[in-house]
């Protein structure tokens, strides 16, 4: 069912989604800067102001087929969040979180509920506030996230 998803962008916030979907997807990376920066490291970089290169690594240095794009997310399209997917099995508990971080409906068409999709879905529902639902098909079921945020994609 992979063959129905070729394409897949990303907010800053999802490096270990990315590393693992570049291999499988075209997949945009969108920060508003060219590298990633280990968060909990910056409070040394006050004091030790060299320790700031230990702590960033470029985007390009750890994803080798993923376009990089440096700027910001202004709005999302209607047809991205709102295009009727076959997911494999594997992949479906791994969208959860991005779906539910747009302020649109996503639609996912999956052969099964696995105990990893039910999981991810009641505990993003619980962080971010989206909304979900499931609804059985002739041949397999639907996946809707209600996305809640404020951010949007172009």
């Amino acid at each position: 069912m992979l063959e129905f998803f070729r394409k897949i962008i990303f907010k800053y916030e999802y490096q270990l989604y990315i590393s693992i979907f570049e291999n499988i997807f075209d997949v945009t990376l969108i920060d508003t800067k060219d590298y990633f920066e280990f968060t909990p490291g910056i409070l040394r970089t006050i004091v030790e102001p060299k320790h700031a290169r230990s702590v960033q690594q470029l985007h390009s240095h750890y994803l080798s087929r993923a376009k990089i794009v440096v700027g910001e997310v202004k709005n999302i399209s209607k047809n991205f969040t709102r295009s009727y997917l076959g997911v494999d099995d594997h992949l479906s508990d791994m969208l959860v979180v991005p779906a539910s971080l747009v302020n649109e409906t996503s639609f996912y068409r999956i052969k099964e509920i696995t105990k990893h999709l039910e999981t991810n879905l009641y505990v993003t529902s619980k962080i971010t506030g989206c909304k979900y639902g499931i609804g059985k098909l002739d041949d397999g079921y639907e996946l809707r996230i209600s996305g809640n945020s404020n951010s949007t994609l172009q």
